[in-house]
């Protein structure tokens, strides 16, 4: 079935939820604290938006109309975005950048990756990424040299090529993502003769439903990168598209256009790092994903957890940002793993991640690259109420 007996059910029990949640008639009580008041109504109004974001996804736009009028939204994302597109609009040109790459890393590196980051691996634990609210990112070496050891000696070429193979498997892919973003980004973004001087690369692990906050990839010091670029671990149908909007943090409006990237394992999205973008969640009601493709088919590591969507991150800048605590971390050595017991930093990648394997690999993917799907990106949560006030999309 398209899974809208659950969705009701969902729906009933958030219901009931907020009903429990609402404080008797009279008052809080004298047992409720201002904590315990504070805590309830941010736990109301997380599950009001999430029940509006359901019945949104479920086709009830009256009852999700009642719900975020009455908290104030005037505006929400659109069906293009929650519901995907219902016809294939015509491809919009994207006026900074945005490409997506079908098949982009070799299979070997993307089995290594997806062993890496899988959703019992200890780079989670680790870091502290399931316990801890805050943004913490690692530098990429972009050349082979950089990431190699300093040593007096001059090894023999066997040894060399032995030691530029420990490498772990997210900074080869950072590699490999910078060669295939050198064959594609249009020359706005990069210059003849230019390159990017420093990469930091991250990762995301979320459940189906959630989604991630429009955002602006910006540096503590207003540092933008000059791309921007998503790579997905898991496969098609686990969680929400990428949204890439037309907004920069110069404009002064809403953005208008937006195109959407969906996911699918080995898929790489690039795009101008100046651009607002996020993620939205995984739709509750839906048609089966489309079939894998001979450039991007789908394997049984991307479907052995369909409850994750697993996104490894790279941004690609001219320069080092000014970066706060925990972003642009020197990945951990040896000594510094073997001291503090670390795993996930001591996984090696066996991928050649010499010149001309990392120049054949982009000019395969190069070939596959596309357009995104364009997409409305907002809806007014009442049009005419909107309309009264003058803030109406249609007349913005």
């Amino acid at each position: 079935g398209d899974g809208s007996h659950e969705l009701q059910a969902i729906c009933d029990e958030l219901r009931l939820l907020l009903a429990t949640l609402r404080p008797q008639v009279g008052g809080e009580g004298p047992s409720e604290g201002r904590a315990e008041e504070f805590a309830r109504r941010g736990l109301e109004r997380i599950a009001r938006d999430k029940l509006a974001l359901l019945l949104l996804q479920a086709g009830d736009d009256a009852g999700a109309r009642e719900l975020l009028q009455a908290d104030g939204y005037l505006y929400r994302l659109s069906d293009d975005v929650l519901l995907g597109p219902r016809d294939r609009a015509p491809e919009r040109p994207c006026p900074g950048f945005a490409r997506c790459v079908d098949g982009a890393l070799p299979e070997g590196l993307l089995r290594e990756l997806q062993d890496a980051f899988a959703p019992c691996a200890a780079f989670w634990k680790e870091t502290g990424y399931l316990d801890v609210d805050s943004f913490f990112s690692f530098e990429a070496p972009l050349c082979s040299h950089d990431a190699l050891p300093s040593s007096p000696s001059s090894p023999s070429q066997p040894a060399r090529s032995a030691v530029r193979a420990r490498r772990h498997p997210a900074v080869a892919a950072a590699m490999h993502v910078a060669e295939i973003a050198r064959s594609v980004a249009s020359p706005e973004l990069l210059q003849p003769g230019e390159d990017f001087g420093y990469a930091e690369w991250w990762c995301h692990s979320k459940p189906h439903c959630a989604g991630h906050l429009l955002h602006f990839d910006q540096a503590d010091d207003g540092h933008l990168p000059i791309l921007s670029t998503v790579l997905y671990l898991s496969g098609a149908g686990v969680g929400g598209p990428t949204l890439v909007t037309d907004q920069t943090m110069e404009d002064t409006r809403l953005a208008r256009h937006g195109w959407l990237c969906e996911p699918r394992e080995n898929r790489l999205l690039l795009f101008d790092g100046r651009l607002l973008h996020g993620h939205a969640p995984g739709r509750s009601c839906r048609s089966a994903p489309p079939p894998p493709t001979a450039a991007a088919p789908e394997s049984a590591a991307s479907s052995a957890d369909a409850s994750k969507r697993c996104t490894l991150m790279v941004a690609l800048c001219r320069k080092k940002p000014a970066i706060a605590l925990g972003a642009g971390c020197p990945m951990p050595d040896a000594k510094e793993a073997a001291r503090t017991g670390l795993e996930w930093s001591t996984a090696c990648s066996a991928s050649l991640c010499d010149e001309d394997s990392l120049r054949r690999n982009a000019q395969a993917a190069a070939a596959r690259s596309g357009g995104l799907t364009s997409a409305a990106i907002w809806a007014d949560v009442d049009a005419a109420a909107n309309r009264a006030r003058g803030c109406d999309l249609a007349s913005s």
